[in-house]
């Protein structure tokens, strides 16, 4: 018997090991910088006018409020004041008085006996300031208070040259604001009829 041996040969293999070359992650992290350089941009550039439409959305807000208060408060007063108080504030187209009917113990308006209670309404710097001032017999609190910022006009105009008799006032009120170098101007104006004249 005849047995051959069959012989068996490997061929030599080459180890091929996975991975990236340093070409190919370079391009990668080219790209992956590239990509979050784009997304930053964008990222600035929505939030700087986000800032903005905010700002915008806040002085128009601001703007409406003092305003709404202000015709409210002309068209439940007993008329406007030719001055009032001390120091003495004088109305005039910067500056409005009013005279209100005082409080009495329980809160209610009452008839006047010792004088009228005023609501005082001016610009001071940038500010639109609010001053009640009570009479000697009223139960009304005196207070001062701010009630709008970023006050740049505020003017008063009313239907008589005599203001004392005054049936109406116009309200002219700008608010302006600066955000990113980006200037936000937002002017109302607002007419309020006396009632109680």
């Amino acid at each position: 018997m005849n047995h051959k041996k069959s012989i068996r040969y490997q061929l030599p293999t080459t180890n091929y090991y996975s991975g990236v070359s340093l070409v190919e992650l370079l391009i990668g992290m080219s790209i992956v910088g590239f990509m979050g350089v784009l997304i930053a941009a964008l990222y600035f550039s929505h939030f700087k006018l986000f800032s903005s439409q905010n700002t915008r959305i806040e002085v128009a807000s601001e703007n409406k409020n003092a305003l709404e208060e202000m015709t409210n408060q002309i068209r439940e007063s007993q008329g406007v004041a030719a001055a009032c108080c001390s120091p003495p504030e004088t109305t005039n187209a910067n500056v409005l008085v009013l005279s209100i009917w005082p409080l009495n113990a329980s809160g209610d308006p009452t008839e006047p006996t010792s004088g009228y209670d005023y609501i005082v309404y001016k610009k001071v710097a940038d500010t639109l300031k609010k001053q009640i001032v009570p009479a000697a017999g009223s139960t009304r609190q005196a207070s001062d208070k701010i009630i709008a910022t970023k006050i740049s006009a505020l003017a008063f105009s009313y239907d008589n040259a005599d203001v004392t008799q005054a049936v109406q006032v116009t309200i002219n009120l700008t608010t302006q604001n600066t955000v990113n170098n980006v200037t936000q101007t937002d002017t109302k104006t607002s007419t309020a009829v006396l009632r109680n004249k």
